[in-house]
């Protein structure tokens, strides 16, 4: 007993919980996000290092280590997967609001997702490297510090690699395809249908990238954010001939043979083409 008892002490030391310290690669994380509805799974970050938090909205550690937590997510994008576990959908997007987070989570109000990864209680955090075998974990509310010691040791020092970053999808009421087929465009109220207008646009790509097609979405006045549609954008729309503007609730869209620019009602936009994409 007394054997076991330093085995696990060791364990939580080395921020690799006992129940986690040793196995084959993680699987089965997949689930629905609390925010988005959409279908979200570990095999997205195939290849990939990855950091799971486990977290609830009424969890006292989970609200301590929030900012730390964001942070991390913020010079790692897309290195962060959460699991929200035994919560209400309010919750999540009341804590998702407070903190600003940008990390795709999968609710499991049940614990069904949460056995499979050992989690030791709320908060714990679980360093997978490219193979998605645990490497290091944290029990508890986090440091910035332990978080980029876990990173380290998943990705031996390297910076992640792009995977989904939750951005901003709208009930489609409109929206147009390109002559040439590759980029897709959709608009309507983000989230609801009273939600602000908000457009986005991504360009197919003749490989399937594992984690989704790139998207560059914007509201009316804000920034462009980029990150990645894990499913199918909304195709069935017209198209939108070279030569020709597009005009929907302060954003507008030029077509070209060059390549497509959308602009909202600040300035802010991108360009797309096949070949090259950029923001400004």
């Amino acid at each position: 007993m007394r054997a076991l008892i330093v085995a696990a002490a060791a364990a939580l030391l080395l921020g690799l919980p006992s129940a986690l310290a040793a196995g084959g690669p993680v699987t089965g994380v997949e689930g629905l996000d609390p925010l988005t509805g959409k279908h979200v799974s570990l095999e997205q970050w195939n290849g990939r290092a990855v950091a799971i938090n486990v977290w609830a909205s009424w969890c006292e550690g989970c609200n301590k280590e929030a900012s730390a937590l964001k942070r991390f997510e913020t010079a790692h994008r897309g290195a962060v997967l959460g699991i929200d576990f035994n919560d209400s959908k309010a919750g999540a997007r009341r804590f998702y609001k407070t903190y600003d987070f940008e990390h795709p989570s999968i609710f499991d109000p049940k614990g069904v997702v949460v056995s499979r990864l050992k989690a030791v209680g709320l908060p714990t955090t679980v360093f997978l490297n490219r193979k998605h075998v645990v490497v290091y974990a944290i029990a508890g509310a986090a440091t910035l510090a332990q978080l980029n010691e876990g990173w380290r040791r998943a990705t031996g020092g390297r910076a992640p690699s792009a995977v989904p970053r939750r951005v901003p999808a709208p009930i489609v009421v409109t929206g147009f395809v390109t002559p040439s087929g590759n980029i897709i465009c959709n608009a309507g109220p983000e989230g609801t249908l009273k939600g602000k207008p908000l457009l986005a646009c991504t360009v197919l790509s003749a490989e399937s990238p594992t984690q989704g097609q790139k998207l560059w979405a914007m509201r009316q006045d804000g920034r462009v954010q980029v990150g990645y549609l894990i499913g199918n954008a909304a195709s069935d729309l017209p198209g939108l001939a070279y030569g020709k503007t597009w005009r929907w609730k302060g954003f507008t869209c030029v077509s070209k043979q060059s390549g497509l620019t959308c602009t909202n009602s600040a300035g802010h936009g991108f360009f797309l083409s096949r070949a090259s994409q950029r923001v400004f």
